[in-house]
């Protein structure tokens, strides 16, 4: 009995330290290793900026705007939460996610995601354009890089991933 209980428990050990890069916040994660102005996430309450961002309004929150990158405020962790920073847009090389940035190559990109433990969502991809990839970790974040014809990144998309309970429609 003894040397079955070893058994399960030794299972237990290596089955808890494979699937230890789950338990990674990704969003913290990110944050750490990105040079964008607001954290991931952040709280409304807490985003400062001055006149250097154009602000739009949207359905379900707004975004800031400045050159080389947009961002998104709206409900974060649900839809109908309080509003956080929930998405970046980039466009401008200045900004990385990872050492990532607009120029770079989509292979070597891939290459750093999933060293990251970020898993490529293909059935998601379609609905964004024949040269949209999309990495997802954990169900916090989803990374998406949309390329030219020489699977160059022109566009970055960084996002915490909401959830709709209650399917609101924007």
């Amino acid at each position: 009995m003894k040397k079955v209980g070893l058994s399960i428990f030794a299972l237990t050990l290596i089955l808890a330290s494979s699937c230890s890069h789950n338990t990674v916040n990704a969003i913290d994660e990110v944050n750490e290793n990105m040079n964008l102005p607001f954290p991931l996430a952040l709280a409304e309450k807490e985003l400062k900026y001055d006149d250097e961002y154009e602000r739009g309004e949207g359905f379900g929150g707004y975004t800031l705007c400045k050159e080389g990158m947009m961002l998104w405020v709206s409900g974060w962790p649900d839809v109908c939460d309080d509003y956080h920073v929930t998405e970046y847009r980039l466009t401008g090389k200045e900004y990385e996610i990872f050492g990532i940035s607009v120029g770079n190559d989509l292979d070597d990109a891939v290459t750093v995601l999933t060293n990251h433990a970020y898993v490529r969502d293909e059935a998601e991809e379609p609905n964004y354009g024949e040269r949209a990839y999309i990495y997802k970790k954990n169900e916090q974040v989803r990374i998406m890089l949309h390329v030219d014809e020489d699977k160059n990144i022109y566009e970055i998309w960084v996002t915490a991933i909401t959830t709709n309970k209650d399917n609101v429609v924007f």
